[in-house]
C-alpha cells in the first residue's frame, strides 16, 4: 500500500512539473481506482481484525480517504496553473498523513504478526499435545499386546505340560 503511495505520489510531481492535462485526467482516474482498491483491502483486514485491529483499520481508513482527497484537490489546483498552493496543500498535509499512515500500516502488522505467531504456537501446541497421546496410545497397546501373548503362552503350555504330563504317567 506504501509503495502504491509512494508511486503515485511521484507520478503526481512530475505531472505537476509537466502540466500535462490528459495525463492529471488519467492520474485522477487511478487516484479513484486507487482509493477502491485500498479501502476494500482495509475492509478485509477490518472483517478479519481484533477490536484493536479493527480501530486500527477505521483511523487507516479515514487517512486514506483525507490522502486521496488531498490528490484529488491538488490536481485541481495544478489544473488550474496554481503552483504555490499545490505545494503548501501538499506540503501541509501529504506528509503528515503519509507518515501517519506508514504508522497505523506498521502497527496493523504487528498486530497480525502477534496474531499470527500466538495461532502458531496454539497450533504447535496442539500437535504436540496429540503426538505425546498418540505415542502413549501406542505404547500401551504394545504393552496390552505384550501382557495378552504372555498370557495366552501361559495358558497354552499349561496344557501342553498337562499332556506331557499324563503322557509319561
Amino acid at each position: 500500500i506504501l509503495d502504491l503511495q509512494r508511486q503515485t505520489n511521484m507520478r503526481m510531481k512530475d505531472l505537476i512539473i509537466e502540466r500535462d492535462l490528459v495525463k492529471m485526467e488519467q492520474m485522477e482516474k487511478h487516484i479513484g481506482e486507487l482509493q477502491q482498491s485500498l479501502l476494500q483491502s482495509v475492509e478485509v483486514y477490518a472483517a478479519i481484525a481484533s477490536d484493536e485491529g479493527k480501530a486500527l483499520a477505521g483511523k487507516y481508513r479515514d487517512d486514506a480517504t483525507k490522502w486521496f482527497s488531498v490528490m484529488s484537490n491538488v490536481i485541481v489546483l495544478a489544473k488550474q496553473n496554481k503552483d504555490a498552493e499545490v505545494a503548501s496543500m501538499r506540503e501541509k498535509n501529504e506528509t503528515a498523513l503519509i507518515a501517519e499512515m506508514r504508522d497505523l500500516i506498521k502497527k496493523m502488522n504487528d498486530l497480525t504478526a502477534a496474531r499470527l505467531t500466538a495461532s502458531v504456537e496454539k497450533a504447535a501446541s496442539a500437535y504436540n499435545t496429540a503426538r505425546n497421546i498418540m505415542l502413549m496410545m501406542s505404547f500401551g497397546c504394545i504393552l496390552l499386546g505384550i501382557v495378552i501373548a504372555f498370557v495366552v503362552m501361559r495358558q497354552m503350555s499349561k496344557v501342553i505340560r498337562d499332556e506331557i504330563g499324563r503322557a509319561h504317567v
